[in-house]
C-alpha cells in the first residue's frame, strides 16, 4: 500500500475497496497530511477510542484542511454516483468562540517523537502511557492518515472521514517559574 503526501492531486485518481459489510470504504492507497506546528486541545476519550483535538490557529493550514474536505467530498458523491450522500464535516467551528478545530482517533500503530527527534513510542519498554506526553495547549506536528470513510446501517446518507494519527512530534511546553 502506498503512502503519499497530499498535494491537491491524490485525490482525483484514488480508488477504493468496500469491506464485506459494506461500513469501510477504503482507499487502495493511503494519504497522509502532514501540518506545521499546531495547537492540541490534548486527549480525550469516547466509547473507548482515543481522540486528540487541534485548535486551527494556521490560516494556511486551514485552507488546505478544508480545501481537503471539499476534495474528498467531491470525490465521495462522483465516485459512487450518490449525488445525496453527505460527508461529516472534518473542520468543526466551537459554538461560543468560533474557532475551527478538528479531531483525529489515535490507534495503536503510531510513532511519537519528541522535537529532538528522540522515539517516545512505541519503545522495547513502553513504560509511560504515551498519551501522558500530550497535554492541554501543547505544539505538535502531526501526519494525518486518511483511511477512508465509516458509512453506518442507516438511511441517513452520511460518510464518516477517517482520519488517524500516523505520527507525532511534541514540542516541549512552556513551564512558568513561580516565586512565592
Amino acid at each position: 500500500m502506498n503512502k503519499l503526501i497530499y498535494n491537491g492531486e491524490n485525490i482525483k485518481n484514488m480508488s477504493y475497496t468496500q469491506s464485506k459489510n459494506g461500513n469501510y470504504i477504503n482507499p487502495k492507497s493511503n494519504i497522509l497530511l502532514k501540518s506545521p506546528l499546531l495547537t492540541t486541545f490534548g486527549v480525550s476519550e469516547y466509547e473507548g477510542n482515543k481522540y486528540i483535538s487541534f485548535m486551527l490557529d494556521n490560516s494556511e493550514f486551514l485552507e488546505n484542511i478544508l480545501l481537503f474536505e471539499n476534495e474528498i467530498k467531491e470525490h465521495l458523491q462522483t465516485h459512487f454516483g450518490n449525488k445525496t450522500m453527505e460527508m461529516s464535516p472534518i473542520v468543526k467551528y466551537s459554538k461560543t468562540f468560533n474557532l475551527p478545530s478538528f479531531k483525529i482517533k489515535i490507534g495503536k500503530a503510531y510513532t511519537m517523537f519528541d522535537e529532538n527527534r528522540k522515539q517516545l513510542y512505541p519503545t522495547k519498554n513502553n513504560e509511560m502511557n504515551p498519551l501522558d506526553y500530550i497535554m492541554n495547549y501543547s505544539k505538535v506536528n502531526v501526519m494525518i492518515q486518511f483511511n477512508g470513510f465509516f458509512v453506518p446501517n442507516n438511511d441517513d446518507n452520511i460518510a464518516y472521514p477517517m482520519l488517524a494519527l500516523s505520527q507525532i512530534k511534541i514540542t516541549k511546553p512552556f513551564q512558568y517559574n513561580c516565586d512565592f
